[in-house]
């Protein structure tokens, strides 16, 4: 029974639920606010123009998608998913780049905090 240590366990395990032991003392965060820790922490992302340039990338998929779905005769289904797409995202990226004030920018987590 030595081999496997069980003594030993049964010495710490014994210290730490009598509080002898403060073993929890190294896994607390430093003394400090963690909403300040949080702000600190550098930002990694690529430019700001990222999400703008893939939005208007999807409206012109949307079109080649709409194009290729009238010229080959089959189109109803696939046809329409595209024209509805490009026509959605462009009021809803043209309200955002030209700030047409169309759509109401609104926190996802207001309908939970009524």
């Amino acid at each position: 029974m030595s081999g496997l240590g069980i003594n030993n366990m049964l010495k710490a395990c014994n210290e730490q639920y009598d509080g002898r032991s403060d073993w929890y003392d190294d896994f607390h965060p430093p003394e400090s606010n963690l909403a300040d820790l949080a702000m600190d922490a550098p930002k990694v992302q690529a430019f700001e123009g990222v999400p703008d340039y893939l939005a208007a990338a999807t409206l012109l998929l949307n079109v080649n998608g709409a194009l290729t779905n009238w010229n080959s005769h089959y189109y109803y289904f696939n046809l329409g998913i595209s024209v509805g797409s490009f026509l959605g995202g462009s009021i809803a990226n043209f309200d955002k780049w030209f700030e047409l004030g169309i759509i109401d920018e609104t926190s996802p987590w207001d309908r939970y905090n009524l």
